[in-house]
């Protein structure tokens, strides 16, 4: 085996190179990476074999940062390779970089035309807010191709993003009679029937799939939380938290409270000691940056619709670009230097991460002059946001912590959201969020604007003008029709604000105020 051919010969890049591939198809990217390296470094003439191959493992991994660079540097020694085109697609939709995407996916596609390329460049029209262009690449010229279904349901998707519930229906429908329908098509179906409130069908649905051996633990847990948002929907509150509860069996994110406690008292301790005044520096980009944070469903896409509403501003949704500053300080000074090694930063430091930042968002439209960054968590690192963009407007998000914390629990996240398994570790992270929004709004002074959810449902135009003017823009009426942005928001919420502001989850928890006992004691909330 691979693994055994090297042991014979560690020296061997050729060897090395076997024992990669067979990682990635094994799903080990990580150590792949390492192996293509090492047979780049020791052998110069395996670089053009080699390269692309790291830029892909890269991507597995999920540094797709680094994936882009080196993918770049592939297509400059092989410009002919489609998979490379395609992989520096993945790569840069990743990256927030849509339209550069869509120009690999259609020179990937020139060559060799695909079904899954037509999904590819379907994700960047999307992505770029081209819905009718994503739909055309949709209809599959192969009526009986392998990915025919994906497509179709994909389209139905799009179609209820854009509010035409009648049109995706008819689309899914089909494929609904199938044995064991795939969890993706019953899932937008289940959006499809949340929204026009008919339940019943799609409940069904959702029950049988959930008892099939068909599915995968992340599948089932997706259609266990579908199943509780529907019971929700019907009034059938008990269904519903049962439901969610049997999701949440199926995480597998590890949280340690003790240990965000004292990473919590870090950020605090350790920004203490920064200098008053950021240092003075020349932006790398003529961009303002929003910074909209918080905890997550709070209402940052209701704020990041009505501004993206603005003819000036463009969404880069939840973009990872200031944790990828904190990753590059932490590399560079030492995990625990970090923030206080922000007084060492020097201009050309600061320019550096400014660049690694505008890394991952897709700032070319010379049209616009602001782009709003709603990546929640950022709230941890509002001191380094501040000494990269001093000019920046930041906007924290608040709502009713009982129905934060409960919308948290019932949705199904991706990504690093560990905390939100039981409502007493939702309620333990909540409190640590209060401590360092207080302290830097309170103690290090930071300028911010703080919106409540509650407030901008029921005072939305004289919030939405106030919002406005603190982000150093000019009125638009736009900013009142966020609703019929044809952009696609991307996120959980995009259901509640594709429709005008309605109040039905405000002091939601009312309805599940038998079950949060644990919740309230943890957020030191009285019953």
């Amino acid at each position: 085996c691979a693994e055994k051919a090297l042991s014979i010969d560690p020296n061997s890049s050729q060897a090395k190179i076997n024992l990669a591939n067979t990682l990635i198809s094994g799903g080990d990217p990580s150590r792949a990476v390492s192996l293509y390296r090492q047979a780049i470094e020791s052998s110069p003439q395996h670089r053009q074999t080699c390269i692309g191959l790291l830029g892909y493992a890269q991507l597995l991994s999920g540094d797709a940062a680094t994936a882009v660079t080196t993918l770049r540097q592939a297509i400059e020694l092989n410009p002919g390779s489609p998979q490379q085109h395609e992989h520096l697609g993945v790569a840069l939709i990743a990256v927030g970089h849509h339209a550069q995407a869509l120009v690999q996916f259609n020179s990937a596609f020139s060559t060799t035309p695909s079904d899954a390329l037509r999904l590819h460049i379907a994700t960047a029209l999307e992505e770029m807010g081209d819905t009718v262009r994503a739909l055309e690449q949709l209809k599959s010229q192969e009526p009986q191709a392998a990915d025919a279904t994906l497509m179709r349901a994909r389209r139905a998707a799009i179609l209820h993003r854009r509010g035409d519930n009648d049109a995706a229906e008819n689309l899914i429908a089909p494929l609904l009679d199938a044995q064991t329908p795939n969890a993706d098509t019953l899932l937008t179906f289940a959006r499809i029937c949340h929204r026009s409130k008919r339940c019943e069908h799609a409940l069904s649905l959702l029950d049988d799939a959930i008892e099939s051996s068909a599915q995968t633990a992340e599948q089932r847990s997706a259609l266990l939380f579908a199943r509780g948002r529907l019971h929700d929907r019907q009034g059938d509150y008990a269904d519903a938290f049962s439901s969610w509860q049997q999701a949440h069996e199926y995480d597998s994110m590890p949280y340690d409270a003790d240990a965000y406690i004292h990473y919590v008292d870090h950020l605090i301790t350790e920004s203490e000691q920064l200098e008053t005044q950021p240092l003075a520096h020349t932006q790398s980009s003529n961009i303002k940056m929003i910074f909209i944070v918080g905890m997550p469903r709070s209402g940052s896409s209701l704020i990041e619709q009505i501004l993206a509403s603005h003819p000036s501003v463009r969404a880069a949704g939840e973009a990872r670009g200031i944790f990828d500053c904190v990753d590059a300080l932490q590399q560079q000074y030492g995990e625990g230097a970090y923030p206080r090694c922000l007084n060492d930063l020097s201009a050309s430091d600061i320019g550096a991460l400014q660049a690694l930042y505008f890394a991952r968002i897709d700032s070319s439209d010379s049209s616009i002059t602001h782009i709003t960054d709603k990546m929640p968590h950022n709230f941890q690192h509002l001191a380094l946001v501040h000494r990269l963009f001093p000019d920046a407007a930041i906007i924290h998000c608040a709502r009713n912590p009982l129905d934060t914390c409960l919308s948290c629990y019932a949705q199904h996240f991706s990504g690093y959201h560990g905390y939100t398994r039981t409502l007493e570790s939702l309620g333990n992270h909540y409190r640590q969020y209060e401590r360092l929004i207080s302290f830097y709004r309170d103690q290090m002074e930071l300028p911010m604007m703080e919106l409540w959810y509650e407030d901008l449902v029921n005072n939305l135009e004289p919030l939405a003008r106030e919002l406005v003017k603190h982000c150093g823009l000019q009125w638009h009426d736009a900013c009142l029709s966020y609703y019929q942005n044809p952009s696609s928001v991307r996120t959980a919420s995009y259901d509640q604000v594709t429709q005008p502001v309605y109040s039905d989850s405000v002091e939601r928890w009312r309805h599940y105020a038998p079950y949060l006992s644990g919740l309230r004691s943890a957020l030191d909330i009285p019953e």
